[in-house]
């Protein structure tokens, strides 16, 4: 077995932008989904922040649950109603040079717990929509986070308990850093077995 000498990697501080929904105005975001962004990269560079952590979740349209049922609100600075592609990615990456401010991972709010199977593979799809948006923003990591309303506190239903995806796993609130590019065919596989 070769030794290889310890090579420390540091994590980097960051500002959560579902910290301040409304810093860009919904009918704004809604009409420029990746205003934001932009926004919330001037808004890090004024206060002298180095990094911002980027949220995505479902948009209030496509949510099953109201925003005023989550503990959070809705964090969808990254709005992925529209395919996350090359051209936004880049749109962002101008943002982040002009204002000088790094993007540490993106944030993932949802609760994929759900006895609907078919909305179970709406928030699987959802969460690879993420996974793919890093990918293009050459980003290594999504936090994950479990979301749900308050009154969403009993057990998981049935069919979910025992075949529930790393990320979900942890109880509310659990936030779990998943590598992109290394994700393994494994977890993939059981995030399927999940969805379907």
């Amino acid at each position: 077995m070769a030794v290889k000498q310890f090579e420390p990697t540091f994590m980097k501080i960051s500002v959560l932008t579902a910290a301040l929904q409304e810093l860009t105005p919904r009918e704004v975001r809604d009409r420029d989904p990746d205003r934001a962004i932009e926004e919330w990269l001037q808004l890090a560079r004024e206060v002298g922040a180095d990094n911002i952590e980027l949220s995505a979740a479902p948009h209030p349209t496509e949510s099953d649950i109201p925003a005023d049922a989550m503990l959070d609100p809705v964090a969808n600075t990254l709005d992925l109603r529209q395919a996350f592609d090359k051209r936004r990615a880049q749109r962002v990456f101008t943002a982040m040079k002009e204002t000088k401010v790094g993007l540490s991972d993106l944030g993932y709010f949802d609760n994929m717990l759900h006895d609907d199977p078919t909305l179970r593979r709406k928030k699987f799809d959802f969460m690879m929509r993420v996974f793919d948006a890093a990918i293009l923003l050459e980003n290594p990591a999504v936090v994950i986070r479990r979301s749900q309303p308050e009154a969403a506190d009993g057990p998981e239903p049935a069919d979910v308990r025992g075949s529930v995806h790393p990320p979900a796993q942890g109880g509310k609130g659990a936030r779990h850093r998943v590598p992109c590019r290394a994700m393994s065919n494994a977890w993939l596989d059981h995030a399927r077995q999940f969805s379907q």
